[in-house]
């Protein structure tokens, strides 16, 4: 599968998008939740995998803004509390 990581903890994105790699997948990441629209556009993808608290752009709202042009794209999220 090809996944996109969306997470502004650099940590995080690079242990999901490095075990989903090691376990067979394709996986690109972003840190800056606005510029995912645009990957998406470029980029075929079957899954997201997004951090719910991120700056600028949370991940309630990024829902909102893939759900409105890939309205069948699966989305993981998740969040760490450390």
């Amino acid at each position: 599968m090809n996944f996109l990581v969306v997470d502004d903890n650099r940590l995080l994105n690079r242990f999901l998008t490095s075990y989903l790699r090691w376990k067979g997948h394709h996986a690109a990441s972003l840190a800056d939740p606005s510029k995912v629209e645009a990957w998406l556009d470029e980029n075929p993808c079957e899954a997201v995998i997004l951090d719910i608290g991120m700056p600028k752009i949370d991940g309630i709202e990024l829902i909102s803004i893939i759900r409105a042009k890939y309205p069948n794209l699966p989305i993981v999220m998740f969040t760490a509390i450390f």
